[in-house]
């Protein structure tokens, strides 16, 4: 295959995966899109980050995506950034792919990538850190193993920037990091400079991130808790219940098996028959596997952290393999197009929401933001009992209550439950405030139903979802 005929058909990949993703523009954004576009909304209006009001469980690098797409104030221009994502994400892949096996396994990994990672069971069309990380972690990737080839010491330079850059989007984003500093460490020539430069480079954007947590942050402690200490105290592989983890984990496999068989089979052959040529794409597996792992919830959408390695790893395989192992692959690609033709045959975005995701709340976010900016003015006080935290992207110039906006915040973070009931119950309650689980589900004193009862009234029903004003008198 010639160069120019492997990269009109990488571009001719990438475009298919732009056409894919752009089918799920219009979908309700999730919980999370939501909740990110409305923290970085807030911070872009100077709430400070971290703090009383703009608090989130992730770094800033996810915070400043958002911000730049939530400029628009477009739903549209959130997903919109998942598509950007991917797109860099696919050439990401081919790039690594042409490094380690050549054109003609570019051309498959990008294909499989592109087709595969819009993931409709796995929420691979929407922006959650997950894709927007791997698009820095595979560029990474990529341009380390193009530093082994010809060493150009500036590519090993911007892999290191890349692979720093991935954590402070999601923190499990360690693939990138371990694959560029493995790659300098096996490079006899210069190895020692190599180390330093990957040093240098990786940790850069972690300095700048930790000195705006000094500077213009809640402060250092705040930052570190949100992005480090709650995980690993709550929610992370290392805390809770180990059994409760692993039912999560098997509750994961799923999902990822509608959307990622082809994949899945492939590597899963190319890890048993590569030879030492491939010890890199492997490491890059297995330290996307670690990241996925550490995570401890395994939402459905973890598994994109495993999607860039597996793709380079499968399309080695593919290219290698005989016909039996090919149709066993095509079977399984069949299978996930079964799996996946009514999302995308299906156009109107509710149905298509319905079809990708349990979370009912996601329908029902906007038409509750929309209610809680008619009952209030703005800069007034809102709540939402206990959370869908997409639901403040909705209600613009509006500001929670209370700093924690997702369930688990409220939950498991200690002493929160106690300090929101003291906010709902307190002398200066919010405006408004729309319940979409019961309120005694964390406050098991009946405090937060009676101030409701008492305090507030029932202006209005958004389906099933009740919305309260604070009485006048008060």
């Amino acid at each position: 295959m010639t160069r120019r005929r492997a990269l009109v058909l990488v571009a001719a990949a990438t475009v298919g995966g732009i056409a894919l993703r752009l089918h799920f523009l219009a979908v309700p954004l999730n919980t999370d899109e939501g909740g990110f576009a409305a923290i970085a909304r807030l911070w872009r209006e100077g709430e400070t980050l971290y703090g009383d009001v703009a608090w989130v469980d992730r770094p800033q690098g996810l915070l400043v995506l958002f911000r730049l797409a939530g400029i628009a104030g477009w739903d549209e221009a959130l997903r919109l950034l998942a598509v950007a994502a991917g797109t860099l994400t696919t050439i990401g892949v081919a790039a690594a792919a042409w490094a380690v096996a050549g054109r003609l396994t570019a051309v498959v990994a990008a294909t499989a990538y592109a087709l595969l990672s819009p993931a409709p069971h796995l929420e691979g069309f929407a922006a959650n850190g997950e894709l927007l990380s791997a698009t820095f972690a595979t560029g990474a990737v990529a341009l380390a193993l193009w530093w082994r080839r010809g060493g150009d010491r500036r590519l090993l330079v911007a892999a290191a920037l890349l692979a720093g850059c991935a954590p402070l989007v999601k923190q499990s984003a360690i693939d990138g990091a371990i694959v560029v500093a493995v790659a300098a460490a096996l490079q006899p020539i210069g190895r020692w400079r190599n180390l330093l430069i990957v040093a240098g480079g990786g940790l850069a954007p972690a300095a700048v991130a930790l000195g705006h947590a000094f500077l213009a942050t809640a402060g250092a402690g705040s930052w570190w808790y949100a992005i480090a200490g709650y995980r690993s105290s709550t929610e992370s592989a290392i805390a809770g219940d180990l059994g409760g983890r692993l039912a999560l984990l098997a509750d994961a496999v799923p999902p990822a098996l509608q959307d990622l068989a082809p994949l899945l089979l492939l590597a899963v052959v190319g890890l048993a028959i590569s030879g030492g040529v491939r010890s890199l794409p492997a490491l890059w597996l297995a330290a996307a596997a670690l990241g996925f792992l550490g995570g401890g919830l395994y939402h459905p959408h973890y598994w994109l952290q495993l999607l860039p390695p597996l793709a380079v790893l499968a399309a080695w395989t593919f290219v290698r393999a005989g016909r039996p192992l090919r149709l066993a692959a095509a079977a399984a690609l069949l299978v996930v197009v079964a799996f996946s033709t009514e999302v995308y045959a299906e156009r109107d975005p509710q149905r298509v929401s319905a079809l990708t995701s349990s979370d009912s709340r996601l329908a029902s976010a906007s038409a509750v933001g929309r209610a809680l900016v008619a009952e209030t003015a703005p800069g007034d006080r809102i709540y939402v009992i206990w959370a869908n935290a997409a639901v403040y992207w909705y209600a613009p110039r509006r500001r929670p209550a209370f700093r924690y906006l997702w369930y688990l915040n409220v939950e498991r973070i200690p002493g929160a439950a106690a300090a929101v009931r003291a906010v709902l119950t307190g002398p200066e309650p919010p405006h408004a405030v729309a319940v979409y689980q019961s309120p005694d589900a964390i406050d098991d004193s009946g405090a937060v139903s009676r101030t409701l009862r008492e305090r507030y009234e029932l202006v209005r029903l958004v389906g099933r979802i009740p919305v309260y004003r604070l009485r006048e008198a008060l």
